[in-house]
């Protein structure tokens, strides 16, 4: 099974001396991000976006844990951006072993991370220690982590929501996959307000009945999932997107028969990273969004 593509990414960054690295926030390591990125061609580098993850790295000597009480990590992952040139990229892994020590990471690897090269992050998001904070106020995050006592944050990322309805458009939101190789809870906290909200792909929310709502399954998939949309919808005229963690479309779903003539809906994912998604529905009447995991 693939691991995620920030595995890949942060199993670039290779130290000779590493065993003793030391946690820190992700706000901590820009300015040595930033600086490598400089070195690395950049005149005017604009951060996009900050990411982190739990667990073991093919190539790297340490396993990487982030700390869900202080909102540290021993390695984080910067993506910039030339403020005149949002096409030209470099990506900067950053480590601190007595100081702060930084990598670049090849852009080759960069294929299918969920990033917004046109957005970039301005300042007074909060950092990833009040994300936690408020991430573990949140009663859905809260009975989830109680329930899964072995899960960690398996995929953190910060960047600038520039699609996805359900999230304030152009607004930077922390974007989380935590819990366990089966189960999940994907939870986005807004980065300035610090409002989190949850979704757990094993929720069925109250307002629905089971045949009202959206369901996608099997849930991980691996090369095709089945989509079953709400039975109230009597014909055709409504909408399905499949979004990234950050909120970009990555397909849109078209030629959709009424919900009446047919018991659900074939969509392949081989083609699709490894990662976390979210089915859209939108009608007249309603909105629903189910989590989609990709696993390979």
């Amino acid at each position: 099974m693939k691991r995620n593509i920030l595995i890949l990414l942060l199993g670039m960054i290779i130290f000779p001396v590493i065993t003793n690295a030391q946690s820190f926030k992700a706000s901590e390591g820009i300015q040595v991000a930033e600086d490598k990125a400089i070195e690395l061609g950049l005149t005017d580098p604009q951060l996009i976006s900050i990411g982190t993850m739990s667990g073991a790295i093919d190539g790297f000597p340490i396993e990487l844990e982030f700390d869900m009480e202080t909102g540290e990590n021993v390695a984080w992952l910067y993506l910039f951006t030339e403020k005149d040139d949002p096409e030209t990229r470099k990506a900067v892994g950053v480590v601190r072993v007595m100081i702060f020590m930084a990598q670049e990471i090849s852009m080759d690897m960069l294929e299918g991370l969920p990033v917004s090269p046109d957005a970039p992050l301005e300042t007074g998001w909060i950092d990833s220690d009040e994300f936690v904070n408020n991430l573990n106020a949140n009663d859905s995050f809260e009975s989830f982590a109680e329930e899964n006592d072995d899960a960690v944050m398996r995929l953190l990322g910060l960047g600038v929501n520039k699609m996805n309805p359900l999230f304030i458009i152009d607004d930077p939101y922390w974007m989380a996959i935590y819990g366990t190789e089966m189960q999940n809870i994907t939870c986005f906290v807004h980065a300035e307000t610090g409002q989190a909200q949850c979704l757990d792909i094993s929720d069925v929310s109250d307002e629905y009945g089971e045949s009202m709502r959206l369901a996608v399954y099997p849930n991980p998939a691996v090369d095709m999932v089945f989509i079953k949309v709400p039975e109230n919808v009597k014909t055709n005229n409504y909408k399905l997107g499949i979004y990234d963690l950050y909120g970009n479309l990555v397909k849109t779903i078209t030629n959709l028969p009424a919900p009446c003539e047919t018991e659900h809906l074939i969509l392949p994912v081989s083609d699709f990273p490894s990662g976390s998604y979210y089915v859209l529905f939108e009608s007249e009447n309603e909105t629903q969004a189910e989590q989609l995991i990709i696993v390979r």
